[in-house]
């Protein structure tokens, strides 16, 4: 009898730390979705509108100068943070 309570209790925890972590994942990919959602696409689309804009207004190397400029700046910002 003994054994078979033992057996019940080590599958409540077993139960609670796989409910735990299905519910970390849960968050952590329901965080990415909204960074992508609402930070990364609005801003890669205000860039490519942005560039388009410039091209046909100013010209094309006023386009590529502008989105290049960008490109170094987030490839610093990478780079600065994977160093620190």
């Amino acid at each position: 009898m003994h054994s078979r309570e033992s057996l019940i209790e080590a599958r409540g925890k077993i139960t609670r730390h796989l409910r735990l972590e299905t519910d970390v994942s849960s968050s952590g990919v329901d965080f990415l979705l909204r960074s992508m959602v609402f930070n990364v696409f609005p801003t890669i689309f205000e860039i490519g509108l942005v560039s388009l804009i410039l091209g046909k207004t100013c010209g094309l190397a006023y386009s590529v100068i502008a989105t290049g400029t960008i490109a170094v700046y987030v490839a610093f910002t990478v780079a600065v943070t994977q160093w620190r």
